[in-house]
Parts: structure tokens; sequence; C-alpha cells
């Protein structure tokens, strides 16, 4: 069975720390990814740099490697953004039901303060949009 597992939860909430777990255990990669926007919003000295005008290509490039993995057959995947509506995650929804993955969500609800700095009137607005 092909499983793409979508990590969801505000920033701050550990997402990418628990992506990072679902991929590798034991020093050994056991899924691909963790495919996320953020690994794109950084400068050429490989430091996270937050650009909302590059959004729109850090979410698609992002979409295109989970995309490129599904391609190559691996057997899960793991996808983690914010994904605090069901509408951003619809583009993931299709992809796995083209290649026939089941999916698996999970949501990520702790505070552990968002290490890239989003004001806290930003955070407020992604818990109060965020759909279960």
């Amino acid at each position: 069975m092909k499983v793409l597992i979508i990590v969801r939860g505000i920033p701050g909430a550990g997402k990418s720390t628990l992506a990072k777990k679902l991929t590798v255990v034991n020093g050994n990669r056991i899924a691909a990814g963790p495919f996320e926007a953020d690994n794109y919003m950084v400068d050429s000295a490989g430091k996270y740099a937050f650009d909302p005008k590059r959004l729109g290509y850090c979410h698609n490039r992002c979409l295109t490697d989970v995309e490129n993995a599904m391609i190559d057959g691996e057997e899960t995947i793991v996808q983690s953004n914010t994904n605090t509506t069901f509408k951003e995650m619809v583009p993931y929804l299709e992809l796995a039901e083209r290649y026939d993955y089941k999916v698996q969500t999970i949501i990520v609800q702790a505070d552990f303060g968002s290490v890239h700095g989003v004001p806290a009137d930003k955070l407020a607005q992604m818990k109060a949009r965020f759909q279960f």
C-alpha cells in the first residue's frame, strides 16, 4: 500500500520535527520527504529567508516534488505544510487519487513558538481559519 502522510498545523506546532521523525528512523530513511514549502525559502547561504513573493513558487515546487516521489513509486511520502484549510490540501489529495495513494493526515497542535518569527496576529489568523 502506498501512503501520503499530510502533516498539518500552524507555525511552531512541531510539524517539521514530526515530519522528519516520520521519514528517518535510527538513521535509516523510511519515507520520502519531508516535503515542505519552507524548504525553498532559503537564501544562497542556506539560511531561511521568508519572502511572501516566493510563496506561490515554493508551494508549486513542493507539490511537484511530491508528485515526482509518487511517479518514482515511493511507498510512503511525507508532506508538511500548514494546510490550515481543506482547500490547501486539495492538490495533494488529487495527486494521491491519481497515483493511487492512501492519505493519512496528522494535525499537530503543540506550541513550541515559530522558529520563523511569524507575527502573533498572523498566527491568530491561521488558528481562526484552521479546519479540522
